[in-house]
């Protein structure tokens, strides 16, 4: 029986990992983002995330032929910006699950964006490749909000 590949990412704050390996998300966003109005110093930018981390993990049938797996990120603007990618070895770790008799393996992805600055209000997406098949990971909606309000990212 072949299972179904799952791809989610989610966007956080910070993601800290500690001595055993063990991961943990830090202020994980929800759909939308909201910032605070720029400076007039930077007329072309419409909003500033200080720091952005992104989480992907994508479960995989172990007995598929699992091609090259490419993130990138989709700009509000349509722009795409390639945001890395996972080695042959990392993929043929992950499969080794299935000694343990597990039907399906997974791979972490991660990365994280310091002073993301971006020109126009809307919808970030993260689009994980896996060989020709493309998936939407995640989206975050960016929206302007008043520096006063509480919601806003500081």
């Amino acid at each position: 029986m072949t299972h179904p590949t799952s791809v989610i990412a989610l966007f956080c704050e910070d993601i800290r990992e500690d001595k055993s390996g063990t991961l943990s998300l830090i202020g994980i966003f929800g759909d939308n983002a909201v910032v605070p109005p720029l400076p007039s110093e930077l007329p072309n930018a419409r909003g500033l995330i200080p720091k952005l981390c992104v989480y992907i993990r994508i479960y995989f049938d172990v007995d598929s032929g699992l091609g090259p797996i490419r993130i990138k990120l989709i700009l509000p603007d349509g722009k795409e910006m390639e945001a890395g990618s996972v080695d042959d070895a990392t993929i043929a770790q992950a499969k080794s699950t299935k000694e343990n008799g597990n039907p399906m393996a997974s791979v972490i992805a991660r990365f994280q964006l310091n002073y993301f600055v971006t020109r126009d209000l809307g919808r970030l997406q993260v689009v994980v490749s896996i060989g020709a098949q493309s998936y939407l990971a995640g989206y975050l909606n960016i929206m302007a909000g008043a520096a006063s309000d509480p919601q806003t990212i500081a």
